[in-house]
C-alpha cells in the first residue's frame, strides 16, 4: 500500500501525451493540406488554408481546455460537439484517411473522463459517422476530377482504413479503462479493509481500557467498603474497651484483641486490593477465607 501505483499521475501523463500527439498530427495535416492546395487558384487556396488553419488552432485550444479545465459532463459534451464539428471541417477540406488519428486522439481523452460504457460507445459511433461523411466530402473536394468507379473505391478504402484505426483504438481504450477501473476498485477495497482493521483494533483497545477502568472502580469500591467496615469495627471495639477497662479488664482485653484482629484483616485486604490494582492475581486459600469471615464476624 505504501508503494502503490499512482494511476492519477498515469492519467495526467497520458492526457499530456495525447495533446502533444494531437498538436503534431495537426501540424502534419496543415502541411499536407498546404501541399495539396498549391495547384488551386490563389483565392480558393487562401480560403481553404485559412479555414483549415483556424480550425486546427481552435481544435487544439478547445481540447486543451477540455482536458485540464472542464470536469462537468454536460459541458464536456458541448466541447466534444464543437470539436467534432471542427474535425468535420478539417477532414472535409483535406480528405486524408490518416485524419482518423485526430478522431482517435480526441476520443481517447473523452474515454478517460467518461465513466459509462454506453456514453463512450455513442461517442465512438457518432465520430465514425462524422468521419465517414467528412472523408467522402473531402476526397470529392480534393479529387473532383476522378472517375466514379475510382472515386468509390478510394473513398470506401479510405473510410474503412480510418474506421479500422478508430475501432482498434476503441477496443484498446476500453480494455485499458476496464483494467484501470478494476485495479482502482481493488485498491479502494484494500484501503477500506485496512481502515476497518484499524477501527477494529481501536475498538478492541477501547474495550480493554474500559474493562481495566471498570475493574479498578470495582477494586476501589471493595477497598472503601471493606476497609471502612473494618475501621468502623475497630473504633467500636476500642471504644468499648475504654469503657470496660476499669470495671471488666478481661472483657476490655477481649475487645482490644478483637480490634487488633480486625485491623490486621483490614491491612491484609488493603494489600490484596493494591496487588490487584498492580495487576497481580488474587490467590487465597479456603483457610484464609474462613479466617476473614470469622474476623469480620
Amino acid at each position: 500500500m505504501k508503494h502503490k501505483f499512482n494511476y492519477e499521475n498515469v492519467i495526467k501523463t497520458l492526457k499530456a501525451a495525447l495533446l502533444i500527439t494531437l498538436a503534431v498530427v495537426i501540424v502534419v495535416v496543415f502541411a499536407q493540406a498546404f501541399a495539396d492546395y498549391m495547384d488551386y487558384e490563389l483565392q480558393w487556396r487562401v480560403t481553404a488554408l485559412l479555414v483549415i488553419g483556424v480550425s486546427c488552432i481552435a481544435l487544439i485550444t478547445l481540447e486543451s481546455v477540455n482536458t485540464y479545465q472542464i470536469s462537468n459532463f454536460k459541458l464536456k459534451m458541448v466541447f466534444f460537439a464543437i470539436e467534432s464539428a471542427l474535425l468535420f471541417v478539417i477532414c472535409a477540406f483535406t480528405g486524408d484517411s490518416y485524419l482518423a488519428m485526430l478522431y482517435s486522439i480526441m476520443l481517447a481523452e473523452s474515454y478517460m473522463t467518461i465513466n459509462k460504457f454506453s456514453y463512450r460507445s455513442i461517442m465512438f459511433g457518432t465520430s465514425c459517422l462524422l468521419y465517414s461523411v467528412s472523408f467522402a466530402l473531402g476526397w470529392v473536394v480534393i479529387n473532383g476530377g476522378a472517375s466514379l468507379i475510382n472515386s468509390i473505391v478510394e473513398v470506401l478504402s479510405g473510410i474503412l482504413f480510418g474506421l479500422l484505426i478508430m475501432a482498434i483504438e476503441f477496443i484498446v481504450a476500453q480494455f485499458l479503462i476496464r483494467f484501470y477501473e478494476v485495479n482502482r476498485e481493488l485498491l479502494q477495497a484494500l484501503d477500506e479493509t485496512e481502515k476497518s482493521r484499524q477501527r477494529l483494533e481501536e475498538a478492541q483497545d477501547e474495550l480493554a481500557r474500559t474493562a481495566v477502568y471498570e475493574e479498578r472502580n470495582r477494586i476501589a469500591k471493595d477497598i472503601h467498603d471493606n476497609v471502612g467496615h473494618s475501621i468502623t469495627t475497630v473504633i467500636m471495639q476500642t471504644e468499648a474497651a475504654k469503657l470496660l477497662i476499669d470495671t471488666d479488664k478481661d472483657e476490655a482485653k477481649n475487645r482490644i484483641v478483637s480490634a487488633n484482629i480486625q485491623a490486621r484483616q483490614a491491612l491484609e485486604q488493603m494489600r490484596e486490593s493494591v496487588h490487584l490494582l498492580a495487576g497481580r492475581e488474587e490467590k487465597t486459600s479456603l483457610t484464609e477465607e474462613i479466617k476473614a469471615i470469622i474476623a469480620q464476624t
